[in-house]
């Protein structure tokens, strides 16, 4: 990959409350674009795909968006906050359906 290349994953099969990881190779940034899911949590016009993500470096972990929470964690994703990530600090996402699920995401390379 290249800066500016686009990345879309498309993970099937994660089970309710299991998570996929996304760790970039070793000096790659990337930066979220869109995450994609069946399930959706919050209110209209609020709506989130129904995942968490979170910053890990393996030991430590920092939620970056919450769930829905009837469309509280809506307003961290609709800002359009940048999230970057990397080698060290990668991305974790938890499927919070209440069924096993595709989880998707698309992301680009920053650095």
């Amino acid at each position: 990959m290249a800066v500016d290349d686009i990345t879309t994953v498309i993970t099937a099969g994660i089970s309710a409350g299991a998570s996929v990881t996304r760790q970039p190779s070793s000096g790659v940034e990337e930066m979220l674009l869109s995450m994609e899911q069946r399930v959706l949590e919050g209110t209209n016009p609020n709506r989130i795909p129904a995942m968490e993500v979170a910053r890990t470096n393996g030991s430590v972990t920092d939620l970056v968006m919450v769930t829905g929470n009837a469309g509280d964690g809506a307003g961290t994703w609709f800002k359009g906050i940048k999230f970057v990530f990397d080698n060290t600090n990668y991305m974790n996402f938890t499927n919070h359906a209440g069924s096993t699920e595709e989880l998707g995401f698309a992301v680009i390379q920053v650095g």
